[in-house]
């Protein structure tokens, strides 16, 4: 990614996610949701530190794991920050039953708001991959 690439608004970081759009820009799921960008360019980053493109690690299934352990990472873990992402986003609208039984729905809020985060560290080293595919076949 360039160095002139500008972060994307919150609704559109929003649309990346799959989730409702924040109240505003200012609010608990959209400052959430830029901290999630920003975890997915740091992703992309430390892929990028090793000499490895994006791209490629997308396609052999190996930034599974880094994915998956910067989005555990950013999950709110403090009960009133939890809910207010939660609710901003319409977090409620996410199927976690994939993930088995849940104990309580802290539990399953945390678990939705993994899944959100997931989706969209996913989809911002998509739109890197797809910068570095651009950018050699130029």
């Amino acid at each position: 990614m360039s160095d002139t690439t500008t972060q994307p608004t919150v609704w559109t970081l929003a649309h990346m996610a799959e989730v409702a759009s924040p109240d505003n820009v200012n609010s608990p799921g959209a400052e959430w949701l830029a901290q999630v960008y920003g975890a997915g360019l740091e992703v992309a980053e430390s892929i990028h530190e090793k000499d490895w493109t994006v791209s490629a690690m997308l396609e052999d299934g190996d930034a599974f794991d880094l994915i998956t352990e910067s989005a555990d990472a950013i999950v709110p873990i403090y009960t009133h920050r939890l809910w207010a992402v939660f609710v901003d986003l319409a977090a409620y609208q996410e199927d976690v039953e994939e993930y088995g039984p849940t104990e309580d729905l802290t539990q399953s809020a945390m678990v939705a708001l993994f899944t959100i985060a997931r989706r969209l560290i996913e989809s911002t080293l998509e739109d890197i991959a797809q910068d570095e595919r651009t950018e050699t076949t130029a």
